[in-house]
Order: structure tokens, then sequence, then C-alpha cells
């Protein structure tokens, strides 16, 4: 099961979940099995442009970046939340421990 704060997960737009390095290791083994299949073929061209590369590159960092950013903003609300409700937990003792002693000093007095 994976987890849903981890930094290095995106959801792509199809749906999968893959790990950019995974996705940027796939993309590189691309670009390496069609640049030996052209090298076999003798072929003079190459077709794929380093520019497409790159930009896909950079979108998966900015995709990884803001998903790091939403999962960290959840993150953050989620303990916000938890110290909310544990400060006012701890008010609610307090005030009840607070009115038992007040309670039992006025029955000893």
């Amino acid at each position: 099961m994976a987890n849903a704060n981890q930094p290095d997960v995106q959801q792509a737009a199809n749906g999968d979940t893959l790990p950019t390095e995974a996705r940027l290791h796939a993309i590189e083994r691309q670009v390496a099995e069609q640049s030996e299949r052209l090298a076999a073929a003798g072929s003079p061209e190459r077709p794929l442009n380093q520019g497409n590369l790159s930009d896909e590159v950079a979108r998966l960092r900015d995709v990884s970046s803001v998903t790091t950013q939403r999962s960290l903003v959840d993150r953050i609300g989620d303990v916000d939340d938890d110290l909310r409700a544990t400060t006012i937990r701890f008010q609610r003792a307090r005030q009840t421990q607070h009115e038992e002693t007040d309670r039992r000093l006025r029955r000893h007095a």
C-alpha cells in the first residue's frame, strides 16, 4: 500500500501512480532504445528532440513538486487539527480537575 504522503509519488493524468524517478528512468530507457535502433539501422537522423525530453523531465519535476507541496499542506492541516483537538481536551480536563478540587476544598472547609 502506497503512503499518500510520499513526496516522490505522483498521480499521472491517466490515473496511474508511478514514482517520478521510475518515470524518468522509463523515458531514459526509451531514449536509449531508440538511439540503439537508429544506430543499428545506420540512420544518420536523430528524430528524438532533446528539448522535448528536457521538457518532460521538467514537467515531471514540477508535478512532483506540486504533489509534494500538496502532501505537506495536507499533513500540516492534519497536525494542526490534532493540536487543536488535544488543546481542547487538555483545557477541559484541567477545568474539570479545577472544579473537583474546588468542591473538595469547600467540603473540607
